[in-house]
C-alpha cells in the first residue's frame, strides 16, 4: 500500500517492477470529477492536478501523473486538460466516462429529490446536450489519450440496499462499455481516428484503438 500511495517509493522499485515508465492515476479526486456542484468540482480538480505535478515532477522522467479533467461541459474540459498538459506538463488525462443529468420533465413532477427517474446517464457521445467535438479535437491537439475511469454504481441493477458487492462487481466495466458503445455510435472514432482511448477498470487498465 505504501509503494502505491508513496511516489518516491514506487519510483525506487519501478526496476523490480519491471516498469519503464508509469501513468499514475490517483484516488484522491476520483470521486470529486463528477461533483454536480461545478465550483467545487473544479476547483478540487485543479488543486488536485497541481499537487500531483508538483509531488511527481522530481520523477518525471519516470512517472507521470493522470491529469484529473471534469466534463460536465466541453467547455470546462477544455480548459483543465489544456491548463493540466501546457502550463503542468502532464501527459496523460483521466475523465469520467459520463454525466449524470436532471430529466428536466422529472424534475418538475417527482418530488423525490433523490429519485432515480429524476436523472440519465448521458454517455458523452450519442444523445448528449453538448458537443464535446471541440473536446475531442482539443485532446487530439494536446496529443494526449482519453483515458476514462468511472463507475455505473446505481444504475439499473445496482441498487441493492443490502449488498456493496452486488452493486460494485463489474460496475467499471458497465460504464466502460456504454462509453464505448457511445463513441462508436456517435461517430467519434470516425471523426477523430488519430484519437486513443483507454478504460480503467478497478485499479487495471486497457488501452484501445477504437
Amino acid at each position: 500500500r505504501a509503494t502505491a500511495m508513496v511516489p518516491r517509493l514506487f519510483y525506487e522499485r519501478l526496476d523490480d517492477f519491471g516498469i519503464d515508465f508509469a501513468l499514475v492515476y490517483t484516488s484522491l479526486g476520483l470521486f470529486y470529477v463528477s461533483n454536480p456542484d461545478e465550483d467545487l468540482r473544479r476547483a478540487v480538480a485543479r488543486a488536485v492536478n497541481r499537487m500531483n505535478a508538483e509531488v511527481f515532477r522530481p520523477f518525471a522522467h519516470r512517472m507521470t501523473p493522470a491529469a484529473v479533467v471534469p466534463v460536465h461541459t466541453p467547455e470546462e474540459a477544455i480548459e483543465e486538460a489544456t491548463y493540466a498538459v501546457r502550463e503542468l506538463g502532464l501527459k496523460v488525462i483521466m475523465i469520467a466516462n459520463h454525466v449524470r443529468r436532471p430529466v428536466p420533465a422529472a424534475a418538475r413532477e417527482v418530488k423525490d429529490p433523490g429519485a432515480h427517474a429524476r436523472q440519465y446517464i448521458d454517455s458523452l457521445a450519442v444523445e448528449s446536450p453538448y458537443d464535446y467535438d471541440p473536446f475531442w479535437a482539443r485532446c487530439a491537439e494536446l496529443k494526449v489519450a482519453v483515458t476514462a475511469h468511472s463507475g455505473s454504481m446505481g444504475w439499473n441493477g445496482r441498487e441493492s440496499i443490502n449488498s456493496f458487492t452486488y452493486n460494485h462487481i463489474g460496475h467499471f466495466a458497465n460504464a466502460s462499455h456504454a462509453f464505448a458503445k457511445a463513441l462508436i455510435l456517435g461517430g467519434v472514432t470516425h471523426r477523430f481516428p488519430q484519437l486513443r482511448f483507454a478504460f480503467l477498470q478497478g485499479g487495471v487498465g486497457w488501452a484501445c484503438n477504437l
